[in-house]
């Protein structure tokens, strides 16, 4: 999710049900938490300076929040076909692994707003803009007045979180295929209401980008999981759709395209490709350090913005060289290690 907070799937609360026996781990989606999330620190190391968006030529890296948002559909899904949930239940859940870090990062950036406004390109402080930033509704942002975006810009997905979150729980108590076809069609009307009825602004022309539709994918991968048949996938077919996802998510995300046709369908093919080859046991995923990073995804998410740009700051103040490729490697090498 934003890899946001994604639900450990081998939790649930006290009261649930069982409702299916299936294995509740899957190590390949920690895996890809991980890739994700260093996607997109590159992605914003990359944007610091002209020479490091020089070495990576294209802007895939901003392709994690697809994966994130593919992963967060497969495990509501997968959850809550696990274990049954009430509405209630499952929003107080989601907001208790949600709001505390996303709460303190948007109250951090706002006393940077308000100590030190240079250090933001282009934010500003505005207390209409804190207050709807924590109540995760969209809103035109005061220091960018043409995007929609909270005060922490990265909770932009958060808000598209929430609102998935919102309409997978009046919808939690049937079935998963149609559920899945639900937020489907409750996601095509807003695009049809926005589209045919002019709404471009916030919440409504937020709410009805396409993107949303990854949420669906990942719902769909879910679903299918749940019933057994990407177990039943040949090892095979699962690495081809890994490897096709991945040439689809690098290759595609430059193209004059919707990002969902190019990094959400991109994503949603190796998302379905990992779990289906470790459900046909072709790898047994163990390594520590790409588990460990899934685990924390969220918090590299929410929080590594602030090293970045305090990077970028330093590297300026002590003019460092950052012209050549070998320098721009260092840069960012920086940013994703720490």
């Amino acid at each position: 999710m934003p890899a946001a907070a994604a639900e450990p799937v081998a939790t649930g609360s006290e009261t649930a049900t069982p409702l299916v026996a299936t294995p509740m781990e899957l190590r390949s989606l920690q895996g890809l938490r991980a890739a994700a999330a260093v996607l997109v620190v590159l992605a914003h190391g990359r944007d610091q300076f002209p020479s490091c968006a020089a070495l990576i030529p294209n802007s895939f890296g901003l392709g994690g929040v697809d994966i994130f948002f593919v992963i967060s559909g497969f495990v509501m899904t997968y959850t809550t076909g696990l274990r049954a949930y009430r509405p209630g239940e499952f929003l107080h859940r989601r907001l208790q692994r949600i709001v505390p870090l996303y709460w303190t990062m948007t109250l951090f950036t706002a006393a940077l707003l308000l100590a030190a406004p240079r250090l933001m390109r282009d934010s500003k402080f505005a207390w209409s803009d804190l207050f709807t930033s924590l109540a995760f509704w969209p809103h035109w942002n005061t220091g960018k007045p043409d995007s929609i975006s909270p005060m922490l810009k990265l909770g932009w997905t958060l808000n598209y979180e929430m609102f998935f979150y919102v309409l997978f729980a009046l919808g939690i108590a049937m079935p998963p295929l149609k559920r899945t076809a639900l937020l489907a069609l409750a996601f095509g009307g807003i695009l049809a209401l926005s589209t045919f009825g002019h709404f471009t602004g916030p919440p409504i022309g937020f709410w009805a980008e396409p993107i949303v539709f990854e949420f669906v994918l990942g719902c769909l991968i879910g679903s299918l999981d749940l019933k057994g048949l990407l177990a039943r996938v040949p090892r095979w077919a699962a690495v081809a759709g890994l490897l096709i996802g991945i040439v689809v998510f690098v290759g595609c995300a430059d193209l004059p395209v919707h990002r969902l046709f190019a990094r959400g369908l991109g994503g949603a093919l190796i998302v379905a490709g990992a779990v289906a080859m470790e459900r046909s046991g072709a790898f047994a995923f163990r390594w520590r350090v790409p588990l460990f990073l899934g685990d924390a995804s969220y918090s590299i998410y929410l929080g590594h913005l602030f090293p970045v740009i305090g990077f970028r700051v330093l590297w300026d103040k002590l003019h460092l060289p950052i012209a050549t490729p070998l320098q721009a490697a260092v840069f960012m090498g920086l940013c994703v290690g720490v």
